[in-house]
């Protein structure tokens, strides 16, 4: 009868975790220097690109396109974080668009890495493995890397918040006040890498202090106990949340003159997701640039006052249609989700975001085998009592976010991060069922007819 597979020590999972992180880091430079470089760079591409040059030359957050008259016009419109990173690498001379592709592709990279750290802390070092394989080759987290949009830096900061979640949850004899700090400064870098990251502190941070605070066995505190420890935790995390969005703040009230929290440019998205085009028609859910383009709000030279002149324009067309702007949100959440005109979104992302058809398609194909395997999994990790909230709270982050903008799978990239694990969680089964019949099978073949094989004498 054969042996059963060893577990896997410490320095085999490292090995493992290695061999995916070069994997990784060979197909994302392979998209971003040989497949995207070839394609048309428009939209964020360009504008975070620039907006890292601009940065390096010491004019600081100033609109990217504003240089070409010479006058650097301060923005408030982009998440700062992104660019920010890029401009050091500008600093050292590497500012062309090319260098940036292969930068981002460092951050995808580390993201696969933190992807199976957070596998092996919820269900072992196999089903860590298995996280970090699939994230390595999952098509739709290797094209963010070749793209220059903030996604890159997004994967592996919210990879890390949830592992961050886990650890303070871990905690048996309750949640420390150095763990829950660390997750509000995750979220905090999340959020001024994506503004949409602010709304983790309500879906993760309060929950995972609440989970941190229960106890175990007989030891378990009633909720009533539990509800002044769970405060005083999230409270600390607000704090070191607050600490790191505050220098943003200030600059923005410094520069601009005004209170600017997240970003500025929310009117845009807002006034292209909310007219005719978007409520109406093939493109119901989506985003029609031109309906922002062509709003006379456009006229307005002062970016925030634009901004809110676009805001008020959208919101007021909502207020028009309240009940067809309940039916567009649904639509745009099953857009989010691929449900309902995928090809709409392979067509955008190939014409705006440096996104091959034919990788778009794989890993379209890929992310319905990943959702079919991560069900058995999400069942397998509520049975081992494995909290499942923090991975599902990031479906609900994204998918309030498309009810908010527009349904595109480039912004369902967070909740691609728990995707993996799950899926991993679900081919963890698969694998563990295989060992068990190769073993069963071998026990019941009985034992060897030629008897006990001897050992052979040295000659």
């Amino acid at each position: 009868m054969p042996e059963e597979t060893p577990p896997l020590t410490t320095r085999r999972f490292g090995w493992g975790l290695a061999a995916a992180a070069a994997l990784a880091l060979v197909l994302r430079l392979a998209y971003a220097l040989l497949i995207a470089r070839d394609m048309p760079a428009q939209g964020d591409t360009v504008l975070y690109h620039l907006l890292a040059n601009t940065i390096a030359d010491g004019h600081g957050y100033s609109q990217p396109l504003s240089g070409l008259t010479g006058h650097f016009e301060p923005t408030s419109a982009y998440p700062p974080l992104y660019p920010l990173f890029l401009s050091f690498f500008s600093l050292l001379g590497f500012d062309g668009l090319t260098d940036h592709r292969a930068i981002s592709c460092v951050l995808g990279t580390t993201a696969v890495v933190l992807i199976g750290l957070l596998g092996r802390r919820i269900g072992g070092p196999r089903l860590g493995l298995l996280a970090a394989g699939i994230a390595a080759i999952y098509p739709q987290l290797v094209m963010v890397d070749g793209t220059v949009v903030t996604e890159s830096l997004y994967a592996p900061v919210i990879a890390l918040a949830l592992l961050l979640a886990y650890r303070l949850i871990d905690r048996t004899t309750g949640g420390t006040v150095l763990r829950a700090a660390l997750l509000g400064a995750a979220i905090g870098i999340a959020t001024l890498t994506r503004s949409e990251g602010a709304l983790l502190y309500a879906l993760l941070v309060v929950p995972a202090c609440w989970m941190a605070t229960r106890g175990t066995g007989e030891a378990k505190a009633p909720p009533r106990a539990r509800a002044w420890p769970a405060a005083k935790l999230a409270l600390i995390a607000g704090v070191a949340m607050a600490l790191v969005l505050t220098p943003w703040v200030i600059r923005n009230y410094v520069v601009q003159d005004r209170v600017v929290v997240l970003t500025s440019n929310s009117g845009l998205t807002f006034a292209a997701t909310n007219c005719d085009q978007t409520y109406d028609g093939q493109y119901t859910g989506f985003a029609v640039h031109q309906c922002a383009f062509e709003s006379p709000c456009m006229t307005i030279a002062n970016e925030i006052d634009q901004a809110d002149c676009l805001r008020d324009q959208a919101f007021d067309y909502v207020e028009s249609r309240p009940g067809r702007a309940v039916v567009v949100a649904g639509v745009r959440v099953l857009r989010l989700w691929e449900l309902y005109g995928y090809d709409d979104g392979i067509d955008y992302g190939a014409v705006y975001w440096g996104r091959d058809v034919t990788v778009a398609k794989l890993g379209l194909a890929m992310y319905v085998v990943l959702l079919l395997l991560a069900i058995p999994g999400l069942v397998a990790l509520r049975r081992r009592r494995v909290p499942i909230w923090p991975l599902l709270s990031l479906a609900v982050l994204v998918s309030i976010s498309a009810v908010l903008s527009f349904g595109f799978s480039r912004y369902r990239l967070a909740a691609e991060i728990p995707l993996t694990v799950l899926a991993a969680a679900g081919l963890d089964l698969l694998v563990a069922a295989w060992q068990r019949r190769r073993h069963d099978a071998h026990a019941d073949a009985g034992p060897d007819p030629d008897g006990p094989r001897l050992p052979v004498a040295p000659r």
